[in-house]
């Protein structure tokens, strides 16, 4: 019931598109734990799913959990100098917390909370960074205005996002999502807010987290990682290119910073050039080598090892969602 009836067509626990889900509660249906008459329905979903699973695959398991928040409000709110001005902020942050569910729906994700410019959101893998970016620009946009009267800076969004497995506890989850929300905030760096965290949490293996700062132009930080991901989901760039990256980086540790980074960008260069060389694999273009190599010379080592395992992670999950 209710959200739009984007859920009218799967008015069932959607856990049981899950082969193993499936199969427990049927052998459960069958032992007597569940209802013994259920399981003849269940039998039959398999049935029906089995088809599916063979020409679709089965779903990926993996989600994101969105926690936000815009940057910098108290110092908007402390240039309001009227209460009709702190009106008009509130005014704006209640219309911007309305339309957020309906976006969310959107890119196939559920708002759970929003109000003012918290924002708490589930959304499928596939479409979440995507989302990630809507949203950050229709909340600039609805406090541009206001914030320019007020001679204040432009407002920005800052959106920390955890990809986790639908089978971690919702708690362990949530505290990442605000450890990714943190990140993005990089209260600690030298060039805070307005950005986007990534953690990645593999229900096997530790964490790991990337930062890009937002930005429209193509040479944006963030428009880097869009073009990585891609290169990756599209077999572009092969797997095991991002542990190449890793394993240089290790080799290059202890190094002088100005040092390592020049090495890594020649020896990046090699590597791409003699995938090119390899008849048998999809070659890389001059777009993606430029890309790369620009990420080698603007990020510390450390850093574009963090892009290259990200975007590798999701550029392979993005291959497994429909």
């Amino acid at each position: 019931k209710g959200n739009a009836g984007i859920y009218d067509a799967l008015p069932f626990d959607a856990s049981l598109v899950y082969p193993d889900r499936l199969n427990t509660m049927i052998a459960d249906c069958q032992s007597g734990k569940l209802d013994t008459g259920l399981g003849k329905t269940l039998e039959e979903l398999r049935t029906l799913l089995r088809p599916i699973w063979k020409h679709h695959s089965v779903p990926d398991p993996y989600y994101a959990l969105m926690l936000a928040d815009g940057d910098r409000m108290g110092e908007l709110l402390g240039n309001a100098r009227s209460e009709g001005e702190h009106r008009a902020i509130s005014s704006r942050l209640a219309h911007f917390a309305q339309e957020v569910p309906g976006r969310v729906r959107k890119y196939r994700g559920h708002c759970i909370y929003a109000g003012g410019d918290d924002v708490l959101a589930m959304v499928s893998l596939s479409q979440a960074i995507e989302l990630a970016d809507d949203l950050r620009g229709f909340f600039s946009h609805e406090l541009g205005d206001i914030a320019k009267q007020l001679g204040a800076p432009m407002p920005t969004f800052s959106v920390g996002l955890v990809f986790a497995h639908m089978q971690s506890p919702l708690g362990l989850t949530r505290r990442l999502a605000s450890r990714a929300e943190q990140l993005a905030k990089g209260d600690e760096s030298d060039n805070p807010r307005n950005a986007l965290g990534i953690l990645v949490a593999p229900r096997s293996g530790a964490p790991v987290e990337l930062r890009t700062i937002w930005g429209d132009d193509v040479n944006a930080p963030y428009r880097q990682i869009l073009e990585l991901i891609g290169s990756y989901a599209d077999n572009e760039l092969p797997s095991g290119f991002a542990y190449e990256v890793r394993t240089l980086a290790n080799m290059l540790e202890g190094s002088e910073p100005a040092d390592a980074q020049r090495i890594a960008q020649l020896e990046l260069k090699r590597l791409l050039s003699h995938k090119n060389r390899d008849q048998g694999s999809r070659p890389v273009t001059l777009q993606t080598i430029r890309s790369v190599l620009e990420q080698a010379h603007d990020l510390p080592l450390e850093q574009v090892v963090q892009a290259h395992i990200v975007s590798r992670w999701i550029g392979q999950h993005l291959e497994e969602c429909p």
